[in-house]
């Protein structure tokens, strides 16, 4: 009987001691066959390896824990992490990652990937980090990544293409989720709002999608929040107060969205915010005078809404550096003193508020140590600039174009001048152009167009040696532009727009200038498309190409213009213009040039705008011009041109009448006029008569006909009707009889 009962006691020892042998044995805790099975399936899913990492380091002879980018466990030697962001590899990512149990974090961010994040991540229970940013990932995001991993904290699919719409019930089961960033993605439909389970959610960017709808209230139980991003989207709706509730947030990104109705008042809870922009919206209504007690603001921009109203007084606000409030209905006289209060401010932009009707202070100048950036374009700004103005040292833009500006330029800009960007245009300004302008040695633009400048041409202009913009069209400007002496300092060295138009010059063509314009010769073709970094925020500037007026705001380095059109330029267009075979635009029109279009001008192969119309030009159109095949706009109307039109296959032929109207001596497609016989030329005129005219443009012969025809039927009224008065006719008659016995004699 004691026999019988000790044996299932000996059994049971005995299982207990195989289970302690098995328990303890290092095979199965050491054994780390799997997590290798599943980096060598990912490694087969590699297409392209750039850094050849994979392919010289994750060898079958050596420990997984020694591969490029792998790391594992001190206790288990199992895979704990993958970082393999910047390998420069293509490729997808294999589904066996699920199998990778021990796995923390993954990051293969910034690479190559394509296809679809595999739904077997989903599996892995430890893992807290996923970067998969700035790849190619298509389809949409794994359900079970957004809902159910319970140790996830961080998750970055930046930059990809992935679409769908996100889980209602996101953050279901994520209560750990910190930070979620799908930014610059496709994905569509609601902002759930379930979002607000994630609790502890510091980081929440979802711009850059096609989000629709509203944001939801719950977004302001985030209590731990301190980014909020949902920038360029769908968002409509008002702006949920409940956001600015939330205290700890620092950055605040809503613009380029469709949201309307006004700014929450309660934005003195802000205490943390440095960043809010809610520009490119709806918005309407007053700035609420609150946010001048969210004293750590550093960037504030509401451009591009319909705000109105006057602009708080925002001298509060020490840290703030950017503040663009353009393109809105805002008034705000005298407002610009509050920000000599603001002892960091950069950027101050207030461009497109027609409203606004105020004057520059002279209190302007206490921002001499900050202020980089000044935008004042169409704002009513009435009144003078001040002379403080010159003071601002590290200015590098100043765009007040578009305003009631009178008197003239301040002469104060002083040796350490750093201005780079400088509009003045379309004012009231008088008097000269400074001189001291020329301390600005970084000055790339230029604009004074349409004023009441009367001035000769600036030739300190020619001095600045990172010029690339020069405008100065539609003033009073007048004189001669002379020419350079050969030993001279090459001017203009990288000048691209040259626009003198609507002025009074007279003389000849700046020759000296045309033939040193280098930077309108031999652009390379790797330029194509470049842009050049002329500081430009707001406006840019308007030229007249192919006949319309067209707003540039960025140049490419291959931008290259010149016109002179509508002054009294006269002589001959020299042959040198043919070396800037890089010009794009040029434009001499309504001047008083002589002589024949030069057959260099074929030389300048990138020419597509070519205005040569109103000026007495003569002779034959050269056929060089047919070898200009990227020419789309020519205009040689109303000069002293004959013989036939040049004939070609390409560009040349497809310019209409239009083009040559008012030479009478021209033939051939595409007029009516036939090649066949004598050209049709214009009645000569005495050699005595053109004696009288000769100096004046065709412009000036017309209307001097046109008023001696009025003067003339005047006179035959009162002769006619009346027979007086009679001095008039003897005068007349005795005039006539000189005439001829003179015209006799030279005869004879």
């Amino acid at each position: 009987m004691a026999t019988s009962f000790l044996l299932p006691l000996q059994l049971i020892l005995l299982i207990t001691i195989n289970i302690f042998f098995i328990l303890t044995s290092s095979t199965p805790l050491t054994d780390f066959t799997t997590d290798r099975d599943a980096l060598l399936a990912f490694k087969r899913a590699i297409t392209v390896d750039t850094s050849s990492a994979l392919s010289k380091k994750w060898l079958t002879n050596t420990s997984i824990c020694d591969w490029a980018g792998v790391s594992c466990g001190v206790k288990h030697q199992r895979v704990t992490a993958i970082d393999l962001s910047y390998f420069g590899l293509h490729g997808y990512l294999s589904p066996h990652l699920g199998n990778l149990t021990f796995l923390q974090s993954l990051d293969v961010s910034s690479n190559n990937f394509a296809g679809v994040l595999p739904a077997e991540l989903s599996k892995l229970r430890r893992l807290k980090l996923v970067n998969a940013a700035c790849n190619n990932f298509s389809g949409e995001i794994p359900r079970g990544i957004l809902t159910n991993m319970s140790a996830l904290e961080y998750i970055d699919l930046r930059f990809n293409n992935l679409s769908g719409a996100l889980p209602s019930d996101i953050c279901n089961n994520t209560p750990k989720l910190k930070r979620l960033s799908l930014i610059m993605n496709q994905i569509h439909g609601k902002f759930p709002r379930s979002i607000h389970k994630c609790s502890k959610m510091e980081e929440l960017s979802l711009s850059t999608n096609m989000f629709d709808g509203n944001i939801p209230t719950e977004v302001g139980n985030l209590t731990m929040l301190t980014l909020l991003s949902v920038y360029d989207n769908d968002m409509q709706g008002n702006i949920p107060s409940s956001i600015f509730n939330v205290s700890r947030l620092k950055f605040i990104y809503l613009d380029g969205n469709k949201l309307s109705g006004s700014i929450p008042k309660n934005l003195d809870n802000l205490l943390n915010l440095q960043v809010l922009r809610l520009s490119d919206n709806n918005l309407t209504g007053e700035i609420p005078t609150s946010i001048t007690n969210a004293s750590q603001l550093v960037f504030i921009q509401m451009s591009s809404n319909s705000f109105i109203g006057t602009i708080p007084d925002l001298g509060n606000l020490r840290q703030l550096r950017f503040l663009s409030l353009r393109e809105n209905n805002l008034t705000g006289l005298g407002f610009l003193s509050s920000f000599t209060n603001c002892p960091n401010l950069n950027v101050l932009h207030i461009t497109n508020n027609p409203m606004m009707n105020c004057i520059l202070p002279s209190s302007l100048g206490n921002l001499s140590t900050s202020l980089l950036s000044f935008s004042a374009s169409n704002c009513s700004i009435r009144g003078v600039i001040p002379a403080a103005i010159g003071n601002l040292r590290n200015l590098v833009i100043l765009d007040l174009s578009n305003n009631q500006l009178t008197g003239s330029i301040p002469t104060t800009f002083s040796i350490r001048c750093s201005l780079q960007s400088l509009y003045l245009n379309v004012n009231k300004l008088e008097g000269s152009l400074p001189e001291s302008l020329s301390n600005c040695r970084s000055l790339q633009l230029l604009n004074f167009g349409n004023n009441r400048i009367q001035d000769t041409f600036p030739l300190w202009t020619g001095n600045l040696t990172y010029l690339r913009v020069l405008i100065l069209a539609s003033n009073n400007f007048s004189g001669t532009i002379s020419s350079l002496a050969p030993q001279a300092t090459l001017p203009f060295p990288k000048l691209q727009v040259f626009d003198i138009s609507h002025n009074a010059f007279v003389g000849n063509l700046p020759h000296g200038y045309i033939r040193n314009f280098k930077v309108m010769m031999d652009v390379q073709e790797n330029h194509r498309g470049e842009q050049v970094h002329i500081p430009i925020y707001t406006k840019s500037f308007i030229l007249t190409v192919k006949g319309c007026d067209r707003q540039y705001t960025r140049i490419m380095k291959t931008f290259t213009t010149i016109d002179m059109s509508s002054n009294r330029f006269s002589g001959s267009i020299p042959n040198t213009i043919g070396n800037l075979n890089s010009l794009i635009h040029l434009n001499l029109s309504h001047n008083c040039l002589t002589g024949g279009i030069p057959a260099s001008l074929g030389n300048v192969t990138e020419l597509e705008s070519l205005d040569l119309s109103s000026n007495r030009l003569e002779g034959e159109i050269p056929t060089e011009l047919t070898k200009l095949t990227f020419l789309a706009a020519m205009n040689l109307s109303m000069n002293n041109l004959s013989g036939k039109i040049p004939q070609s296959n390409g560009q040349f032929s497809t310019f209409e009448n239009t083009s040559y109207v008012g030479n009478y001596g021209l033939c051939g497609f595409p007029l009516s006029r036939k090649c066949e016989g004598p050209p049709v030329m214009l009645q000569e005129e005495d050699d005595d008569d053109y004696g009288i005219l000769e100096g004046f443009c065709w412009q000036a012969v017309v209307s001097g006909y046109g008023c001696g025809l009025v003067i003339g039927a005047i006179m035959g009224c009162l002769i006619l009707g009346y027979g007086r008065p009679k001095w008039l006719v003897e005068w007349n008659y005795r005039f006539y009889r000189i005439k001829m016995r003179s015209h006799r004699r030279n005869v004879a």
